[in-house]
């Protein structure tokens, strides 16, 4: 039983850590992307910006915890796989 819940506390941190590694490689991406991004004519500079509040405000609001559970989840489910077949 104690294997049990140590494979459960190890999937729990692979998830926490899949969640972490993505909040921060997420924003950099678009922070790379940025650079890459043509601004539309008649418009000096680039025309990216970020502006909190009006995503809060916006139907992505919802989505955003959403990804943040799939890809916890999908980090959980990941580890204790892997987990779970070195125990057999």
């Amino acid at each position: 039983m104690a294997v049990m819940s140590a494979i459960y506390a190890k999937s729990f941190l692979g998830g926490l850590a899949a969640l972490v590694i993505a909040v921060f490689l997420l924003p950099l991406g678009f922070f790379i992307a940025s650079f890459f991004y043509k601004a539309p004519p008649g418009i000096d500079g680039t025309a990216m910006s970020w502006d909190l509040r009006s995503l809060m405000g916006s139907p992505w609001y919802f989505v955003l915890p959403i990804a943040g559970l799939l890809i916890f989840g999908l980090g959980f489910l990941w580890e204790y796989r892997r987990a779970s077949r070195q125990i057999r």
